[in-house]
């Protein structure tokens, strides 16, 4: 009974020796990092209401899709035209960025009574001296405080005239009567006839302290002047000799001194993603994403050997509405490997539906909005977790025994059902193998699951160090842990007759 005993135990200590490969290990991406190391496509950082730092869909913030000749998005002091076509100046009092309201992007002009922008228009912008016949669009978003009357959105004014001859210009956009009102004055020519004043104003009133979209679209070939709040037509009229479609007048500035076009002068609110735009396709996009969305991909990760197994992806999300999150992942041994090997899709915290051992790895999540392109879903965090790869351990036990010209060495079986054979190093310093001389080779030597070898060749009267390890297929190219070292001195004393 003892004797069964005995050899249960045995059998089941070789068991756990056996088949016990790795510690689990868990490698997390996000919530208190903020992603570092991902690369992000379309993606942005948002605080979560638990303060982590997740990953949303960043804003659609250009909404006219035509070529832009002013654009200030108020993301980043200082402010700047990032389509590089005004130079914008301010001084003491310019409009300062506002992180606390906007409505795209990470910020908004902020505007209180005496701030205001000048933006001096290079040669190549709109509103500069021989303007021709192109459609062009004037888009805001703006956050009015106080609708005072007469605040200045925006005011454009020229009095340098043709020929020497004065002639007052202007393009304003003014609130009147809690609304806005648009003018433009001597703006709008036909050839030889005296230029006019032509104003188109909103219909219902503003309400204070809530975001609005507000664009004027002109269209060269039929005049037509649209005012839009929210991408719906609230007036239309048609800048003509007679008003109504047909002989178009056309947008010209006299005089070739460059005038300043200043912004928010006496206006207290905020205004976002301020842009002027030639040849606008005809539609106002305002929907907060897009629909091709983001993606957001890891580089290169290092499991620490290879045959390391992926045990599965935890992922912490929120989709809302019909928004979605799709996660994807590639594994390999090799760098090679891992770039020929195409994205697999998976669940996170299910089975990884495909190749699940190796030692590099990459991990792909997209997002994408909701039909209506008003929701994101949110990724906080997404965690590897896996064993990495250990090779099995060394021999517990090696002897050395000298011989003329000679060392043969001796050791205990390992029993690890991994095992695929044992590395032989030889030097002759301790802890250096870079032995050479042996008829086998130089250090190290690959030997099989034998447990002893000979050593033939070596130097009589030097003194050599020996150590082995065990490798099984995946860590041949980088063997394990050293045994005790042991040494010996083959002399011609140990000759056999």
């Amino acid at each position: 009974m003892k004797a069964k005993k005995l050899l249960f135990l045995i059998i089941f200590f070789l068991f756990c020796v056996g088949f016990v490969a790795g510690r689990e290990t868990r490698l997390e991406f996000g919530r208190d990092d903020g992603f570092r190391g991902v690369g992000m496509s379309g993606l942005d950082i948002a605080r979560g209401t638990d303060g982590s730092f997740d990953l949303v869909l960043r804003d659609s913030q250009r909404t006219g899709g035509g070529i832009p000749d002013l654009y200030l998005s108020f993301d980043e002091e200082p402010i700047r035209d990032e389509a590089g076509n005004f130079d914008v100046r301010g001084g003491n009092n310019a409009a300062l960025v506002s992180t606390a309201h906007r409505m795209r992007g990470r910020g908004s002009g902020g505007f209180q009574y005496g701030a205001r922008l000048l933006l001096e228009p290079e040669r190549s912008a709109l509103f500069s001296y021989g303007m021709g016949t192109e459609d062009f669009s004037i888009s805001f978003w703006m956050y009015p405080a106080t609708l005072g009357e007469g605040e200045v959105i925006f005011r454009w004014e020229n009095t340098a005239g043709e020929s020497g001859i004065p002639e007052y210009q202007e393009v304003s956009c003014i609130i009147s009567g809690r609304v806005l009102c648009w003018t433009f004055e001597n703006f709008f020519r036909v050839p030889r006839v005296p230029g006019k004043t032509l104003r188109i104003r909103g219909l219902q009133p503003l309400v204070p302290r809530t975001w609005r979209h507000h664009a004027v679209r002109f269209e060269a070939a039929t005049g037509l002047v649209e005012y839009l709040v929210d991408g719906r037509p609230e007036a239309v009229l048609y800048a003509s000799a007679s008003g109504e479609e047909g002989a178009a007048a056309y947008p010209r500035v006299s005089g070739k001194t460059g005038t300043p076009f200043v912004i928010g002068e006496g206006f207290t609110g905020f205004l976002d993603e301020f842009s002027i735009e030639r040849n606008p396709d005809g539609v106002m996009d305002l929907a907060p994403f897009s629909s091709e969305g983001g993606s957001a991909e890891t580089s290169v990760i290092d499991l620490g050997s290879a045959g390391s197994s992926v045990l599965r992806i935890d992922a912490a999300w929120q989709a809302p509405g019909d928004s979605a999150v799709f996660f994807y992942y590639r594994l390999g041994d090799g760098v090679e490997e891992l770039d020929a090997a195409g994205w697999m899709p998976f669940a996170p915290g299910a089975v990884l539906p495909g190749k699940t051992t190796g030692q590099y790895m990459r991990v792909r999540v997209e997002l994408f909005p909701d039909g209506r392109r008003s929701l994101t879903p949110r990724l906080v965090d997404f965690t590897i977790v896996y064993e990495k790869n250990e090779p099995p351990p060394p021999p517990s036990f090696v002897s050395a025994f000298a011989g003329d010209g000679e060392v043969r060495l001796r050791w205990s079986a390992v029993a690890d059902a991994r095992l695929q054979g044992y590395v032989v190093y030889y030097g002759s310093k301790p802890g250096v193998y870079d032995g050479t001389g042996s008829s086998l080779g130089p250090s190290p030597l690959r030997l099989g699951k034998e447990t002893s070898v000979r050593l033939e060749g070596l130097t009589n009267g030097k003194l050599y160090y020996f150590a082995l390890s065990s490798y099984d297929e995946y860590s041949e190219r980088l063997p394990g842990q050293f045994s005790k070292e042991v040494s010996s001195r083959p002399s011609r004393l140990y000759r056999r007759e």
